[in-house]
C-alpha cells in the first residue's frame, strides 16, 4: 500500500502525516523540486518515492480530508488522534532555539498564502484576511512580543512573482527550509493568521493557532467540514486550535487580549 500527494504544498502533505501515526506506508510524489523540498516533512515518519503521472485522490467537500486518505488506505478513522504530526530531530529543536534566541518573546503571524498576490486566484484571496485587519493584529501584538512573518523567497513559485507581503512591526524571516520552519514552530509555539500550511504546521508540531477565515462558500470552494479540525479529531489531547471569522472584530480583539 502507498499513499499518494495531491502536491507540492505544506498542508496538503501535513494532512497526510497524521495517517502516518498509524501506518508507515511510502508517500508517492510528483518528481519535481517542490515535491522534493516539502518532502522532508515525512522524515522520521515513512518513505519517501517520486514518480512521474500521479493520480490525484478525489476530495469530497463534505468530508475533512485526513478522513479520506485514511479511507482510500483502508484505515478506519474512528477513535483516532487525526491532527499532523511532524517528528523533528533534538538537533533541528537545538537549531531553532539558536536560531531565535534573539527575538524575546516570540509569535508568528501569517497573512500570505501559496496563490497571494496572484490576481487570477481568486480562492487564495478569499481566503485571505484583510491586510488592514491584520495589520491591526500585528500593532497590537507588537506592544507584548516579537512578531515574526515567516514567508517564502521570491521566485519560489515562478520567476517574477512573490506571495511575501511585509507587515509593519514584524520581523519578517523568509527562505528557511521546510523542517527548519517546522523547528522554529515548535519552539515559538503560538500562531496567528490566515487559514494556510503555516497553521497546520503549528500545530504538526504541538503549537497553538488561532486561524482567521472566509464565511463558508460552496462557490469558492471553502467548506468547513472539508478543512477545519472538529472536535472528534482530536482524540487523546486538547485542541490547539479556534477559527474566527476573519471580519469578525470583537472576537478578534478579545482573543488576542489573552495571548
Amino acid at each position: 500500500m502507498k499513499i499518494t500527494s495531491p502536491s507540492s504544498n505544506l498542508g496538503d502533505n501535513l494532512w497526510i502525516t497524521a495517517v502516518l501515526k498509524y501506518c508507515n506506508y511510502p508517500v508517492q510524489m510528483k518528481d519535481e523540486e517542490r515535491c522534493r523540498k516539502i518532502s522532508k516533512i515525512y522524515n522520521n515518519l515513512t518513505s519517501v518515492e517520486f514518480v512521474n503521472g500521479l493520480n490525484h485522490y478525489p476530495l469530497n467537500k463534505q468530508t475533512h480530508n485526513t478522513k479520506q486518505i485514511f479511507s482510500q488506505i483502508g484505515l478506519d478513522f474512528k477513535n483516532k488522534n487525526l491532527i499532523p504530526k511532524i517528528k523533528l530531530d533534538e538537533s533541528e529543536i537545538k537549531w531553532a532555539k539558536k536560531f531565535l534566541e534573539k527575538y524575546e518573546n516570540p509569535i508568528v503571524v501569517i497573512n500570505d498564502n501559496s496563490g497571494s498576490n496572484d490576481p487570477f486566484n481568486q480562492r487564495a484571496s478569499f481566503v485571505l484576511p484583510p491586510r488592514k485587519i491584520i495589520q491591526e493584529v500585528v500593532n497590537y501584538l507588537s506592544d507584548k512580543f516579537c512578531v515574526l512573518q515567516f514567508g517564502l523567497v521570491e521566485n519560489f513559485y515562478r520567476a517574477g512573482y512573490s506571495n511575501f507581503t511585509p507587515l509593519e512591526n514584524a520581523y519578517h524571516i523568509r527562505g528557511l527550509e521546510a523542517r527548519e520552519l517546522a523547528a522554529c514552530y515548535h519552539v515559538i509555539g503560538k500562531y496567528i493568521g490566515g487559514d494556510t500550511g503555516d497553521y497546520h504546521l503549528m500545530l504538526a508540531v504541538g503549537g497553538i493557532a488561532t486561524t482567521l477565515v472566509p464565511k463558508e462558500s460552496c462557490e469558492m470552494g471553502y467548506l468547513y467540514s472539508n478543512l477545519f479540525y472538529a472536535k472528534d479529531m482530536w482524540n487523546g489531547e486538547d485542541i490547539r486550535v479556534t477559527y474566527i471569522n476573519y471580519l469578525d472584530l470583537e472576537t478578534i480583539g478579545k482573543t488576542i487580549k489573552k495571548l
